[in-house]
């Protein structure tokens, strides 16, 4: 029965990915990816000793905190946007037992809940955390059923008051009391991860490992199943400002942009992705955000596919992760590998060379005006000239265009009349 559906689904599918943008859209855009030289001021914040906390997945809470959840640690907690940490240990960390924390999501009322996967003798879980720090775990309550195949690894608010969450082939929704319903919609041999509500109200969940998107209704029933190309990692999954789904692609090094009616385009991100769970969010900006771990870096997309790295690595980040949008407008990642979590504007404006009037300066003095503006000596001509020697005659670019920092302004200087 299970096998019958996926071929049904696939069938139904097939005109429509077939109509998808992939190959079209990756040579298209291509010319538009462009590497910062210089990134905006960065914000970081130690979460406690970061020999050992690692800081992973992030989401804004309705209280105006950054909640996040620490696997080395086996901890969670909350940053105030003033950078005031406060965290929290769920169960004995120092007995060596990686509790395998997962994404983490926010309800609307305020409680911050994320996934326990454990190993050894742990009981797979779902942790509630209330505004005020109090945990609770929700373990299996029908046996044979809940987490039946794994653990719980991708969970979102749902539009039914609900929060929905991903169980390797499953899904699941739990209440706010901790009731649990778990349906399964997959093939066993699929592993659903992110989840995110759609702007059809339906739930969409990726599978890393088999490229899929899966389309599912909150009665927890199958709707469509999107089969993307081969290769891509598809991971992160966020609902844009043009209501269409974004897809991370760290293994093919792209976004992926997916409407409801499953016409997929793709963007690459000129950058080194590789294999990673790199987060995405819509940013307050009206662009999408998203993290590269293997690049240590983070960057934006607008929804026409222009793509720029906003950050530049210069060694200060070591593996960015999880990502949001906080009530301060700023955006909040969760920087892996340091061990901290960052903040940074997503209005910052690149420095910018604004090209000044330098005719009829003496050359040092045309020189030393240039580089207050941000700009740079280019070509330096001598011509003889009426005027003075020394002075400027002409330059190029003219005054008052704007260009990026450092551009090369030429200049004619006057050798003086000729004899």
């Amino acid at each position: 029965m299970r096998s019958g559906l996926r071929l049904l689904v696939a069938g139904t599918l097939g005109s429509l990915l077939l109509a998808s943008t992939a190959s079209g859209g990756g040579s298209t855009v291509s010319r538009h990816v462009a590497r910062a030289t210089a990134g905006p001021p960065v914000t970081q914040f130690d979460v406690g000793e970061t020999s050992i906390n690692s800081p992973t997945k992030i989401a804004a809470g309705s209280d105006g905190n950054i909640w996040f959840v620490d696997d080395n640690n086996n901890g969670y907690g909350k940053i105030t946007t003033a950078g005031t940490v406060t965290e929290w240990t769920w169960d004995n960390a120092s007995d060596g037992v990686n509790r395998g924390l997962s994404q983490i999501a926010v309800d609307a009322g305020g409680n911050a809940w994320f996934g326990l996967c454990p190993g050894s003798l742990y009981v797979p879980s779902i942790a509630k955390v209330t505004p005020a720090g109090v945990f609770t775990a929700y373990t299996p309550n029908t046996y044979g059923h809940f987490f039946a195949v794994g653990c719980p690894r991708g969970i979102t608010a749902g539009s039914d008051g609900n929060m929905w969450f991903t169980d390797s082939n499953y899904v699941g929704k739990i209440t706010s009391s901790g009731q649990i319903t778990e349906y399964d919609v997959l093939p066993s041999y699929d592993v659903l991860g992110h989840i995110v509500v759609g702007p059809d109200g339906d739930l969409w969940a990726t599978d890393t490992e088999h490229d899929l998107v899966a389309q599912i209704s909150t009665a927890g029933a199958l709707v469509k199943l999107y089969q993307l190309p081969s290769d891509r990692g598809v991971s992160g999954i966020v609902v844009g400002p043009d209501h269409n789904l974004w897809l991370t692609e760290p293994s093919a090094d792209m976004i992926g942009r997916l409407t409801t009616a499953g016409v997929l385009t793709e963007f690459p991100t000129g950058a080194n992705f590789a294999q990673g769970d790199d987060g995405v969010i819509a940013g307050p900006d009206g662009n999408l955000w998203f993290t590269e771990c293997a690049s240590g870096d983070v960057a934006k997309i607008t929804t026409a596919g222009v793509v720029s790295q906003h950050l530049v690595n210069t060694g200060q980040f070591q593996c960015p992760n999880g990502i949001a949008a906080g009530s301060d407008g700023n955006i909040w990642f969760a920087d892996e590998g340091a061990g901290q979590i960052d903040r940074v504007s997503p209005n910052w404006v690149p420095p910018q060379c604004v090209v000044p009037t330098v005719v009829g300066r003496k050359v040092a003095a045309a020189k030393a005006v240039l580089r207050a503006a941000k700009c740079s000596v280019g070509r330096v001509k001598s011509v003889f000239s009426k005027k003075a020697r020394g002075k400027v005659v002409s330059q190029s670019p003219k005054p008052g265009a704007t260009l990026a920092q450092n551009a090369k302004i030429n200049l004619v200087v006057s050798k003086g009349k000729k004899k």
